[in-house]
């Protein structure tokens, strides 16, 4: 394809006027002259009219692909239109109006939804003969959220024997899908891999884990995607798509745990010698006696992190951030014999515990095999 500014000038240039010589020698121009040469066939003006029209035609077609004043120049229709396709959850439609090829290992969320607009299309560059197409241009295209959030990126429109194409169309990313997960949760479609996965993104919103309970939570927010850029929502700093997915206890899912540690160290209250319970006095306190039907009353509460993340679904191991406390009346015998009355604490602590927390919700508390019998140590309340 030639370049626009090379094209052949309309009929009307100078330097396209073809001049014939219609007349020939006079009829009386007297002896001695050589005999009028054959009268040449004459070109109808029309026909010269349409040999123009031809040329000025092949140069607006480029003047099309490029900048047509008056008219969305073709790259930038064929930015919206695939835009469109996408939108309306048209994947097939999207992807045939690209550079993909068909590649079944090669995964296209199905379910892509309308809440993001388009806001700006703009052709901002040209090229003829580039990269091995007839011609590229590039067009800024921005859009946006339903919260607000805006993302532009600049998209390549190759046209290749006539047909126009998006080459940078969606992101394709590699997903790694955490082991405690074993599956990829995207706009709702989700797939079980054990491995992990390319998966094209098409421009839009996509939400990771959305089914995902309300006690845990993903290192992966709501992201706006075009082209070879992502955002967060509520975010303003461009970033890659990291694809790899990291579950962890949520405020929701820390409030479920302390309820159930709760109810834990209050049965433990109520019956301090159930066999799970570390109410009992430390081993060798052999001064210290409590009462069988002696009222252990909790004063505070522990404090508990999470020490490990490994798998949702399996045992997590739980740390004392801030140890919890217990007061029973117990009878302390002295050194040099008697004995007085008086209440001691005991410190409260959660290693040994574990949790469960389920990606179909809720969480399980369990009593492992180190969790304490009895008092790490107990000291006189003051």
């Amino acid at each position: 394809m030639s370049d626009p500014d090379s094209s052949p000038r309309g009929p009307n240039s100078q330097e396209s006027e073809i001049h014939l010589d219609l007349a020939g020698p006079a009829p009386d121009s007297g002896p001695g002259l050589d005999p009028a040469p054959p009268r040449r066939r004459r070109i109808p003006n029309a026909y010269l009219g349409l040999a123009a029209a031809a040329l000025t035609l092949a140069a607006a077609i480029t003047t099309a692909w490029s900048w047509l004043p008056g008219q969305e120049p073709i790259a930038e229709r064929t930015v919206r239109a695939f835009l469109e396709a996408v939108r309306e959850g048209d994947v097939e439609t999207a992807l045939s109006m690209t550079d993909s090829e068909d590649d079944e290992e090669t995964l296209t969320p199905a379910t892509l939804d309308d809440s993001w607009d388009i806001t700006e299309i703009a052709q901002v560059g040209y090229r003829e003969n580039r990269g091995g197409f007839d011609a590229t241009a590039d067009v800024y295209v921005e859009i946006e959220a339903y919260d607000g959030t805006r993302l532009g990126d600049r998209l390549t429109v190759a046209i290749d024997d006539g047909e126009p194409f998006v080459l940078s169309g969606y992101r394709e990313t590699e997903f790694y899908p955490n082991p405690a997960v074993g599956m990829i949760e995207i706009n709702g479609v989700t797939t079980e891999v054990e491995n992990s996965v390319f998966l094209r993104l098409l421009p839009g919103v996509y939400e990771f884990y959305g089914s995902a309970p309300d006690t845990l939570e993903f290192d992966m927010p709501e992201r706006l995607v075009l082209g070879r850029s992502s955002v967060g929502l509520g975010g303003q700093e461009t970033t890659g798509l990291g694809g790899a997915s990291s579950p962890r206890m949520s405020e929701a899912g820390l409030g479920l745990l302390n309820e159930l540690l709760r109810g834990y160290f209050d049965a433990c209250a109520a019956d301090p010698d159930a066999e799970r319970c570390p109410f009992a006095p430390p081993s060798g306190a052999e001064n210290i006696e409590i009462e069988l039907d002696a009222e252990w009353t909790i004063t505070s509460y522990p404090e508990v992190v999470v020490e490990m993340w490994e798998s949702v679904g399996d045992a997590q191991a739980l740390s004392t951030a801030r140890p919890g406390s217990a007061e029973v009346e117990a009878t302390i015998t002295q050194p040099g014999g008697g004995a007085r009355e008086t209440t001691l604490s005991c410190p409260l602590l959660v290693e040994g515990l574990q949790a469960s927390f389920l990606y179909e919700g809720g969480v399980e508390l369990g009593i492992g095999p180190t969790a304490p019998r009895e008092c790490a140590s107990m000291v006189e309340a003051e």
